[in-house]
């Protein structure tokens, strides 16, 4: 299934506010930036393995990978 920018800003919403999302579709990648460092800094620990629409995402400081 394919990964849109409302399927990523919903579960990562909830570990902070949002400022912007970047989908990079055909090379498997997304940014998605908080307002807060320690927002970004958890969603890196929790996201990371999680699932989205049959999509593992693997997470670091640099971008979300979707696979």
């Amino acid at each position: 299934m394919i990964i849109t920018e409302n399927d990523l800003r919903e579960p990562f919403s909830i570990l902070g506010e949002i400022t912007e999302v970047r989908l990079f579709k055909a090379q498997g990648y997304a940014f998605v930036r908080y307002e807060k460092k320690e927002c970004a800094t958890n969603a890196i620990m929790e996201m990371n393995g999680k699932e989205i629409c049959g999509n593992t995402i693997r997470s670091n400081s640099q971008k979300y990978t979707f696979h």
